[in-house]
């Protein structure tokens, strides 16, 4: 494929072979989020899986994983933005990915725009991956990724599907809990209403309001000054 144009025909055999059935999506690094983004919404997209810079393999070299691609805060809040330009509304379903790690992430995601989320390094953590970086090698020291069999013994099958498990319970129970915290019975009903950013800079990005300007800290009569002064 050379360009937009050509994935759309791609875009259209899949749908052909798999009889209209199948959801097609794409998985893109977070790069020119903004333009990426309307170029996947013309094209016929059901999803598009975003991987901001926090995202990471153990096939990448330390200048791609450290350099290239902008960090997640900043690609949910361009994809947002440019889908609304093309006023896309909820034709096409944004999953963000990169460094989401636990339940407040998964909320904080939801909160800015994107539909779902997506785990990748956290999980295989949970799973017994101990970060060597060297998915490519083929000689994994726990056996996960290999193909040799020497190796694949030395993963516990039984015990890591349990501590998998556990994590994603463990995230989940997170999502049920900051939700009914913020008064809701589903965790879609959470908008940037509920955030306020920590920073200028994270502020800058978004565009919530700044922790230590917002009017909830600015009410003697609640006794919430004291926030104000250590938020300063």
């Amino acid at each position: 494929m050379l360009g937009a144009d050509d994935l759309v025909i791609k875009v259209e055999e899949f749908r052909e072979a798999t009889m209209h059935k199948v959801p097609l999506g794409i998985k893109m690094g977070a790069g020119r989020v903004n333009d990426d983004i309307k170029i996947a919404y013309k094209d016929g997209f059901d999803f598009v899986e975003l991987d901001g810079l926090q995202g990471s393999t153990g096939a990448a070299s330390t200048e791609v994983l450290e350099n290239v691609g902008i960090p997640t805060l900043s690609a949910v809040q361009e994809a947002i933005d440019g889908l609304k330009e093309i006023d896309a509304g909820d034709d096409m379903d944004l999953v963000m990915m990169g460094g989401i790690k636990d339940g407040v992430d998964v909320v904080k995601m939801l909160a800015l725009g994107a539909d779902c989320t997506s785990v990748g390094t956290s999980a295989i953590i949970a799973g017994g991956c101990i970060a060597c970086m060297q998915c490519h090698v083929g000689t994994c020291p726990v056996g996960i990724a290999t193909q040799d069999k020497e190796h694949e013994a030395r993963y516990d099958i039984d015990l890591q599907s349990q501590n998998i498990h556990r994590y994603f319970e463990s995230l989940r129970w997170q999502i049920a809990s900051i939700t009914k915290a913020l008064g809701y019975d589903d965790v879609h009903k959470v908008s940037r209403d509920d955030l306020v950013a920590l920073t200028p800079e994270a502020a800058d990005i978004t565009g919530l309001p700044l922790l230590a300007e917002h009017p909830a800290l600015h009410k003697p009569e609640l006794g919430l000054e004291v926030l104000d002064r250590k938020a300063g």
